[in-house]
Formats: C-alpha cells, structure tokens, sequence
C-alpha cells in the first residue's frame, strides 16, 4: 500500500497531557507536503520522507501503535518488521543504495531531555549509503540480529546503528541529542547541519517522496 494520506492507528496516544507528535501525525489534517509524508504502510509499520534528509532517499520507519522504542516492540511485531524493512530497503537500494540504519532510542523516560531522540515514538532512521557512526562515543556492542535489540537493558534509551559490517548498540548515559545525525552530517560533508528543523533540505525531501514513488509502484 502507497499513500500520501494520514492512516488511522487507533488513537492518539498522550503521555500525561503531552500528546505524542507521530500519533498525531497519523490523524487525517491539512500539512505542509513535507511534513510528515507518509510514503508506504502495511498492518503495523508506516514510512515517511523524513524532514531534515542530509541526503537523498532519507527515511523513517515507525509503528502504528505507540511504543517508545523499537526495543519495545512486540516479538510478533518484530517478524513483521523484519519483513517489511525488507522491502522498503530493497526500494532505496534500486533508487540510491541499501540503506544504513540508526535508531536514538527514545526520549520518553530519560532524564533531563538530553538523551536519544526528540521524539517519544519509536522510529528507525533509513539513510541510504554505508556509514560508520559510532564516531568517538566507546561502549557500542553488536548484536546478532534485530530481535537481539529487545534484550537491551535499557528500552527506553539506547543507540542502535546497523551498516554492512554489523548491528551495534550502545546503552551509555547522556550521549548528545541526535547523535548519529551529528555523525552523519559530518560525513556527508554538511558539518553542523544536522538539525532537522534548522536545516530541512527540502529539495533533497521532495527527491525522495519522488523517486520512491517512482521506484516502489514498480515493485508492488
């Protein structure tokens, strides 16, 4: 299924009185084209064009129903994860290559705000390309699969990258906001442009909404 339309997901999920963005996102409204495209969809999992591609092809996957990470998922969810990352992957690899993934975990119960993610809604991270992004953070291990990621001890917060030389997760306290997308950007050659709010690349989200249209209703 392709759409450009919100999808219901049974209900805005509010922790406290703060609703979750994402679960909002999913409720039919009038946005920008940008925010928040919704490009793909099965049972469980969406995918958008994600605000702020440092470069083309730039994706997020997140479930449906609210979970704060995608260590928190359920074991039956995960299968299906596995299987659908499959194909949105094997997309941006026909129209710019096999993606890296990353994952800040989630913001919802650390302290203080300044850990993993900005947002408390599980979502991977789908940048086309092969990068190493650990940079100069020590304690990641790797794990042999993604379902080893629901073992990590702290769902709530973690770092999770996964590049053709393995899976790697680390669990140290307080790594920077956005951490891999620092990394990232430095990679790329776009130093400190790593703020999807401050640095949209707009012209790199509408490639993406394009080409994977383009691209996936050749494989559907």
């Amino acid at each position: 299924m392709t759409s450009d339309a919100a999808l219901p997901h049974g209900g805005a999920y509010a922790q406290g009185r703060v609703a979750c963005e994402f679960c909002e996102k999913m409720e039919p409204s009038d946005r920008e084209w940008f925010d928040f495209h919704i490009l793909h969809a099965d049972a469980d999992f969406i995918t958008v064009a994600c605000l702020g591609a440092i470069v083309p092809g730039y994706l997020m996957i997140l479930p449906r129903q609210h979970t704060l990470s995608m260590a928190s998922v359920t074991a039956a969810e995960h299968e299906g994860l596995a299987t659908y990352l499959q194909f949105i992957a094997s997309v941006q690899a026909q129209a710019w290559a096999y993606p890296t993934i990353f994952e800040h975990g989630s913001c919802g119960q650390i302290r203080s705000g300044v850990i993993g993610s900005c947002i408390s809604h599980a979502h991977w991270h789908l940048v086309p390309g092969d990068f190493a992004l650990a940079g100069g953070l020590a304690g990641f291990r790797t794990v042999s699969s993604i379902r080893e990621i629901r073992s990590v001890p702290r769902p709530d917060g973690y770092l999770m990258y996964w590049n053709s030389e393995g899976i790697f997760v680390n669990t140290t306290d307080h790594p920077p906001s956005q951490y891999f997308r620092h990394i990232l950007s430095s990679r790329v050659g776009l130093d400190d442009q790593w703020d999807y709010l401050v640095f949209p690349f707009l012209d790199n989200v509408r490639e993406t909404i394009d080409r994977f249209q383009e691209v996936a209703s050749r494989n559907i």
